[in-house]
Order: structure tokens, then sequence, then C-alpha cells
């Protein structure tokens, strides 16, 4: 065979691979492209979490500082560091394929389970309260 047979061969061998690996993906649901700009996301989200570990620092200073000063942690701390928390809990979720929703900012912040605690018991109490009222 000649160069130009030898080309024509490599070149249907290289679409036959880049066919297969299309399929390959298409089959799983995701194209390359998708994995790839995934894989951006999950860059991204390394230089995030690197930086939220600099505002976790900070945050643990400022509680120290507090508790040091009133003996008792700041409750906005408390509740800013559980939502961080979980912020940091969502990216490595995304960042290990468990889950498929990006983080913040993609959705809504972190909610911190101080607060919904506080909306659960507000919930019951209002429950609660209803029912006293209906029985009266």
């Amino acid at each position: 065979m000649g160069k130009k047979g030898e080309k024509a061969v490599e070149q249907a061998e290289e679409k036959s691979e880049d066919k297969s690996t299309e399929t390959t993906a298409s089959a799983e649901g995701e194209s390359t492209a998708q994995v790839l700009l995934r894989g951006a996301y999950m860059v991204l989200f390394v230089i995030i979490t690197r930086l939220a570990e600099f505002v976790i620092a900070g945050a643990a200073l400022v509680q120290l500082g507090y508790k040091l000063a009133t003996k008792k942690p700041n409750d906005r701390v408390t509740a800013f560091g559980d939502s961080l928390t979980q912020f940091v809990a969502q990216i490595v979720r995304f960042q290990t394929f468990n889950s498929e929703e990006k983080p913040f900012p993609f959705q809504a912040w972190p909610t911190p389970a101080t607060a919904k605690a506080a909306d659960e018991q507000s919930s019951t109490t209002d429950t609660d309260s209803t029912e006293k009222t209906q029985a009266a």
C-alpha cells in the first residue's frame, strides 16, 4: 500500500475510534463535551474549596475570640460555619460524581441546620397551638 492508502486507513481507524468513544459516552448518557465541561466546573470548585479553607480559618479565629471574650459562641458565626460546611460537602459530592447538582452559585446557599431546626420547632409550636385552639 502507498502512503495515501496508509493515511486513509489511519483516518478511518481514527474515525471509528471517535465514533466508539461517542457511542460509549452516549450510552452512559453524557457526551465527551459534557464530561469535559463538568471537569472545568470541578477545577473551578477546587479553587473555591481552597478559598473556603481561608474563610473557615477566619471564622474559627473570630469564633475563638468571641468565645474568649463572652464565654459563649456567636450564633451568627455558628450558623455561617454550618452553612459553609454544607457548601463544602456539596462541592465534594459534585466532584466525586455523587451528585449532578452544581453547588452555590448554581443553586441557593445552604441553610444552616440551626435555622432548619428553628423552623421545624416553630412549625411544631404552631401546630401545637392550632391543636390546642381546636380542642378548646
